[in-house]
């Protein structure tokens, strides 16, 4: 089955582009054929660190995302489309896949559509989760929901694994991918550097030591792509 990741959390700061990169890295090592997209007016940062070519799709612009599902279908060759999600176009996503009716669309053509939700530490972002569940569900819109425990944007997660929240996405089997932190240092030398994280496990602006903690880091963090299943139907 072909599927098309979201990599949303509708807000800013938690760590989407980043999630994203992973999430492409991890596709790039598994010799599968992906394509990736933006949805950032403002801020192409996933642009300048994909590995891949990246495009740019226009959720204001109608019809636009289309080419998000139909890329699939045209091609095919081609697996998954990944969709690194600016902050709050969710909305916009979820109008646009009720639009075109993606239930009958994903069972034409078994496309299926992910949602991964990257969390926050906060109230708004438990907010944020609970109302998407709730769309979800009144929709039925054939959205597989993932979370994203990102340590490197938060410290702790307590708000969230103490609620009420926590035991709904339990009960919904709802997965969770754990990224753990890296070292700010190759972080800060990567991103003034411009490198995706393959190139950041070789180039020679960053020590010896630190394209070692890259490289594991990365490997750490496919592993935990490969345990929830990402590749899976």
């Amino acid at each position: 089955m072909k599927k098309i990741i979201f990599v949303t959390g509708d807000k800013g700061g938690v760590g989407k582009t980043f999630t994203s990169r992973l999430l492409e890295t991890y596709l790039s090592k598994s010799d599968i054929i992906y394509k990736t997209f933006e949805t950032d007016k403002t801020n192409s940062s996933f642009k300048r660190f994909s590995i891949a070519n990246t495009d740019f799709v226009d959720l204001d612009k109608q019809g636009d995302a289309d080419i998000i599902f139909e890329s699939l279908v045209v091609n095919e060759n081609l697996q998954i489309n990944l969709v690194d999600c600016a902050a709050r176009t969710m909305d916009k996503i979820i109008d646009w896949l009720n639009e075109v009716d993606i239930s009958s669309l994903s069972n034409e053509f078994n496309i299926s559509v992910e949602f991964y939700y990257v969390l926050g530490s906060d109230k708004d972002s438990l907010q944020i989760l609970n109302d998407l569940i709730k769309k979800i569900d009144e929709s039925d819109l054939p959205i597989n929901l993932r979370l994203v425990k990102n340590y490197g944007r938060s410290d702790s997660y307590t708000l969230f694994d103490s609620s009420k929240l926590s035991n709904m996405c339990e009960t919904k089997n709802i997965k969770t991918i754990t990224l753990k932190p890296l070292l700010n240092r190759p972080n800060l030398t990567i991103d003034r550097h411009n490198l995706n994280f393959l190139q950041a496990c070789e180039d020679e602006n960053l020590s010896i030591l630190d394209r070692q903690r890259v490289f594991t880091y990365v490997n750490q963090s496919i592993k935990s792509f490969e345990d929830i299943g990402v590749l899976n139907g």
